[in-house]
């Protein structure tokens, strides 16, 4: 998805290339969460947005897309506190406002119907779900490393059970719209937090800033630039600092400040106390990440933390900002790729520096699951 990430980058670019034109201010979370958008409705939904254009008030997927995260304090609190009889009678399923939840739902059956109907493919996650085939080859039941992923079209149904003593059946319509919304809902406002505090750090701290300049300079010297894949690949792969900067802001900052995980088998004990199958287990992720003895002076933004040279002072379980273990977040890769891209794109030719009315600290919206940001502005100046 190299090239449909890029697209949106480059109308981010585009946007910033106007507002260094207008002075440089630039209201950090609003553009970040557009810049979000563009990439999940073009790689998830077949959508094409431009969200950070005044024509995007027009658009349904922008319009619902934002408003998909104005949480009712009084509804999470009650999702959080009350048992699941008490909510299903008082009609809580869903913490999200229902009309845009439901039109990602419909969005996504459409999708679905369509492209099944009309024999329409294009790169993007529903169409890798469409196509995918879970197989399970010979083993313990229970042992799943041994699922694999087949997307090959051009084998054959026996060539495939040639692999397999067992085939699973593909996804279903609503498996697949499933996993699209929760796409969704796991990558916009999370990835989009992340980067914003990103950028409001290189605003207080221009060392680091500079520092990542440098290293995805060097890469872009040493690689052919007008091949994207390569590129890419190189920032990815070889920019330590660039994955210690992203590393550190979730640490910082985890956009969910804690993680839930229902115990799934009898016999188990936390921190030596049996816990019952069923039991559903809350992890402070925000608690974890500022504690002391694991980060030393944990409200200073430093990446260091997670240069490879400091990889023996981190302590297993205690970076839980996309969790950790099998059920980990299913959108890791996705937004790390985003996040890494967009950075190695955006600093070579911008520089962020604090406004009149940048904020010292970072504030949050209050009544919400999640690290969501206040607007703030920042200022960017062309190098």
């Amino acid at each position: 998805m190299y090239g449909i990430m890029n697209i949106a980058i480059e109308k981010l670019m585009s946007y910033m290339e106007e507002r260094t034109k207008r002075g440089g201010l630039v209201n950090t979370k609003k553009v970040i969460s557009g810049f979000t958008i563009d990439i999940i409705a073009s790689t998830g939904f077949a959508t094409e947005t431009n969200a950070n254009d005044d024509r995007a008030k027009e658009s349904p997927f922008v319009k619902n897309g934002l408003n998909l995260f104005n949480f009712n304090p009084l509804k999470i609190a009650s999702i959080l506190a009350l048992p699941r009889p008490i909510l299903d009678f008082l009609g809580f399923t869903v913490p999200f406002p229902e009309d845009s939840i439901n039109f990602f739902i419909n969005l996504t059956r459409q999708i679905v119907l369509e492209r099944k109907k009309n024999n329409v493919k294009r790169n993007d996650l529903i169409q890798l779900m469409i196509d995918t085939y879970a197989l399970e080859f010979d083993g313990d039941k229970d042992d799943y490393s041994h699922l694999m992923a087949v997307m090959d079209e051009k084998e054959t149904l026996t060539e495939q059970k040639q692999h397999s003593t067992k085939m699973k059946k593909t996804l279903d319509e609503t498996e697949i719209i499933s996993q699209a919304v929760l796409f969704f809902i796991a990558g916009f406002e999370t990835t989009a937090s992340v980067l914003t505090t990103i950028f409001f750090e290189f605003a207080h701290n221009k060392e680091i800033q500079e520092r990542l300049f440098e290293e995805v300079l060097t890469i872009a010297k040493n690689t052919d630039t007008s091949n994207l894949d390569e590129y890419f690949d190189q920032l990815l792969k070889n920019a330590p600092y660039l994955n210690a900067v992203v590393s550190e802001a979730i640490r910082k900052y985890p956009p969910v400040v804690r993680l839930e995980r229902r115990v799934g088998s009898d016999g188990i004990k936390v921190a030596g106390i049996p816990v019952d199958k069923g039991v559903l287990i809350e992890i402070p992720t925000y608690a974890v990440h500022h504690n002391p003895e694991v980060y030393p002076n944990p409200e200073v933004f430093n990446p260091d933390r997670f240069m490879p040279e400091n990889k023996h002072l981190l302590v297993p379980y205690t970076y839980i900002g996309f969790g950790d273990g099998p059920r980990n977040c299913i959108g890791m890769r996705f937004a790390l790729q985003e996040i890494k891209l967009c950075l190695g794109q955006i600093v070579q030719k911008y520089q962020f520096c604090k406004a009149p009315d940048t904020p010292k600290t970072l504030s949050f919206k209050k009544g919400s699951p999640m690290l969501n940001t206040l607007p703030f502005f920042v200022k960017i100046s062309k190098r």
